[in-house]
């Protein structure tokens, strides 16, 4: 007998492996276009989070008032920023895109005025939406098309006249993950132990832990080599802005808490 005639697949495994190769390539082709089509309709509502998340950080370490975070830090003493008062005297314009009943982020705002609501809207730095820009680092500050998109906060021109803020705000982007509190091993356990299962969810404890849990995911580790896509974004990009919303000035800053 020789020996290709006794090695020779038969004709029904190879038409078997054939259709096999073919299911596995349509399942590969319809697992890829799941994630084109996830990110493509759901990739701006994960950025718009991913921008707030770090917004809440800026705002918390500033100390604006009513910006607290429950889940950052508090202000180190390298971070220059100032007194609620001096916050709630602060010179700012208001531009008319502010001008609404509720304060993203603000504890007690049933308790503020209209007017404090706008200028406390208006002292804040903002996410703002990297869709309504042309601005892009790639193949100026970055090679890698998965982490080049930039993260934009929006501050008002305010900033110029508190150039203490401005330096603030750019010593929080370089490393946001760097406030993002960290919650002991042992504490969470004994915290477990000791709340009731009624109000476990409820409790400011367990708020705080899932919130650092949520943004430590959103800016600072690693997804799966599948979700390459949404990569910790290397670049932040503060926008200065006038009363009319026109950029003024660009900073672009480098993230130094990731690679």
């Amino acid at each position: 007998m020789k020996i290709e005639n006794f090695l020779r697949i038969p004709r029904i495994i190879k038409v078997w492996l054939f259709w096999l190769l073919i299911v596995f390539g349509i399942l590969v082709a319809l697992f890829i276009g799941n994630i084109i089509l996830g990110a493509y309709l759901f990739g701006h509502s994960i950025e718009s989070d991913e921008d707030q998340t770090l917004a809440s950080i800026v705002n918390s370490v500033l100390e604006i008032p009513y910006f607290k975070k429950d889940f950052v830090i508090d202000k180190p003493e390298y971070i220059k920023t100032l007194t609620p008062e001096e916050w709630m005297n602060v010179k700012c314009k208001i531009r008319d895109v502010h001008k609404s009943d509720i304060v993203s982020g603000a504890k007690n705002e049933e308790h503020l005025s209209q007017e404090e609501k706008w200028h406390l809207n208006c002292i804040s730095p903002l996410a703002a939406s990297k869709y309504s820009t042309d601005k892009s680092v790639e193949g100026e500050l970055c090679s890698n098309q998965f982490n080049c998109q930039i993260r934009i906060l929006a501050v008002n021109h305010y900033v110029f006249e508190h150039p203490e803020i401005l330096w603030s705000i750019i010593k929080i982007v370089e490393r946001p993950c760097d406030f993002i509190k960290t919650f002991d091993k042992k504490f969470e356990a004994q915290y477990y132990t000791e709340e009731s299962l009624a109000n476990f969810d409820h409790h400011p404890i367990r708020a705080a832990i899932r919130e650092a849990e949520s943004a430590r995911t959103h800016l600072c580790d690693k997804p799966p080599f599948f979700m390459r896509w949404k990569k910790p974004r290397k670049f932040v990009l503060i926008s200065i802005t006038d009363i009319e919303n026109k950029r003024i000035m660009d900073i672009i800053v480098r993230r130094k808490d990731i690679d």
